[in-house]
């Protein structure tokens, strides 16, 4: 199995391992930006569990078994901690190592990611499930819960002066703030997250050094595509929908919008919502990108045939054979039934 993605988030594919209770190692290459910690990470999975995440460059398991069970241990990887160390207080730690690691892994913007079935010789740690529902609730809570339009305008306040003491984050957001840009616009270039961006706004905003508006004029697609995308990546996916219906109510026929919208209902769970979305383009498109991902909204609302069909005809026989197992699995609860 192996893919982008810009098509398919490491939630989803770790998802489609659990379900299908796959054992081996899902390798992760962040194609954008490198990140500090690293651009390469390792993801050991088995019987439904994510064993540990090892990300490039990273050795923080390492120093923590060192001030745990003294110095003593003569190890260079971090995966041979969990060989070799029982400690019971390392278990709790490595949860949070294995979920911090994997919202950093969601976050990259894209890349490659692609899964080898082996033997995994490490403790079996968090169940899938849980840990995307974890990972799900920390991105939903990544910033304060504030309404602001992506498109809103910071502007400095030439009245006031810096007196409070800025945050590093304030610092950064203030010096791309011109009058012009786009609160994601500003997120962009200050290469901080949306939330990290709004939350820096919002503490400027109440120390009175800028104020927002709303932009005037014909607005920029490109711009606010870019922007939205990004605010996508993020996790925001209602917060998406209803940029984009503002978007549509402008540029009504834009496919990118449309199908934008339909890939944020389908994160949000809401796959009839998706599918009703998506139809116009799935009818008159020949993207085989577009019918693939219209049969994912077929397969949440378990409408597994219909999917089958769609995915055998685009040549997708890695899903397609996961549908089937889901099929499998349905007939033989019926049978019991």
């Amino acid at each position: 199995m192996k893919g982008s993605i810009g098509t398919t988030s490491i939630l989803e594919v770790l998802q489609m391992l659990g379900i299908t209770n796959r054992e081996g190692i899902l390798y992760v290459r962040n194609g954008g930006e490198i990140l500090n910690v690293g651009d390469r990470a390792k993801i050991y999975i088995k019987n439904g569990k994510v064993c540990f995440i090892s990300i490039e460059g990273t050795k923080t398991l390492l120093d923590l078994a060192r001030n745990i069970v003294g110095s003593n241990l003569e190890l260079k990887e971090e995966e041979q901690v969990l060989k070799v160390c029982k400690d019971d207080r390392l278990k709790a730690l490595v949860e949070d190592i294995i979920t911090d690691r994997l919202i950093i892994i969601n976050t990259w913007k894209e890349g490659e990611y692609e899964f080898f079935d082996e033997k995994v010789d490490l403790p079996e740690i968090y169940p899938i499930s849980t840990l995307i529902l974890k990972v799900a609730s920390a991105l939903d809570e990544t910033s304060e819960k504030i309404e602001i339009s992506p498109f809103s305008i910071p502007e400095i306040n030439p009245k006031r002066k810096v007196e409070e003491k800025l945050s590093p984050d304030e610092w950064k957001v203030l010096c791309w703030i011109d009058g012009k840009r786009s609160i994601l616009e500003i997120s962009e270039l200050s290469s901080l997250s949306f939330f990290k961006t709004v939350n820096a706004i919002k503490g400027l905003e109440r120390k009175g050094l800028i104020e927002l508006h709303e932009p005037v004029g014909s607005p920029d697609l490109e711009g606010i595509k870019r922007g939205l995308e990004d605010l996508y990546r993020e996790g925001k996916f209602s917060d998406v929908v209803k940029a984009v219906d503002r978007v549509l109510s402008l540029f009504p026929d834009d496919k990118d919008m449309i199908l934008l919208k339909a890939e944020s209902l389908y994160r949000l769970g809401r796959f009839d919502d998706a599918l009703r979305v998506l139809n116009p383009l799935f009818v008159e498109s020949q993207n085989p990108e577009i019918k693939r991902f219209y049969a994912y909204c077929l397969v949440g609302m378990g409408r597994f045939k219909e999917s089958l069909g769609i995915l055998r005809e685009i040549g997708d026989d890695v899903m397609a054979e996961i549908v089937m197992m889901l099929l499998d699995n349905l007939k033989g609860r019926k049978s019991l039934i």
